[in-house]
């Protein structure tokens, strides 16, 4: 209970961090635009008609500039924000994902073997039924493999364990089943 608890909460860790990281490059791509409109204003400023005129001469593009510069340093310190909160987020994750593996171990030790140490005994993982959402959760992933290649690690990492999980689980009922026949 406390093992699926903390991955659904690693999975909405999961699912902030990918939003911050789209947020991050919307910004740089801001960034990146401001960049290139402040360029294309100081290309249109007539700098040698300046130097030789006698008059004081007003340009709104200067304005224009000082003002996307401005607007410039305002996006770069929102990155810089976002990119503490996605660091912040990617410890987070890391400390669930550590829990998750120290409670499995610790159910592992309390019920006895596991299944996995030994290759020749995952012969029940074969044996593991798909059910709906499994499929759903495999589908995904293959969806993801092309958009975000960490994230469908991350699913296939997850479900590997949630199969393992429950064909440990599905073995020590089979177990307890069998001590209930013998005994009767």
């Amino acid at each position: 209970m406390v093992i699926s608890f903390l991955k659904k909460y690693q999975e909405e860790i999961l699912d902030e961090k990918i939003r911050l990281e789209n947020q991050i490059h919307e910004l740089e791509v801001k960034c990146l635009e401001t960049d290139t409109f402040i360029e294309m204003l100081q290309k249109e400023i007539d700098t040698k008609f300046e130097s030789f005129s006698p008059l004081q001469v007003y340009s709104p593009n200067k304005d224009k500039i000082v003002e996307l510069k401005f607007e410039k340093r305002l996006l770069t310190e929102d990155i810089k924000k976002l990119n503490e909160s996605l660091q912040k987020c990617a410890d987070r994750f890391e400390e669930v994902s550590e829990v998750i593996n120290t409670e499995e171990r610790k159910i592992i030790k309390e019920n006895g073997k596991n299944p996995f140490t030994n290759p020749k005994d995952c012969s029940n993982v074969f044996k593991y039924e798909l059910d709906e959402a499994d499929v759903s959760r495999l589908e995904f992933a293959l969806k993801l493999i092309d958009t975000d290649h960490a994230r469908a690690k991350l699913e296939l990492q997850s479900f590997i364990k949630h199969v393992k999980y429950n064909s440990y689980q599905k073995e020590l009922q089979d177990g307890k089943n069998e001590n209930v026949s013998r005994e009767t």
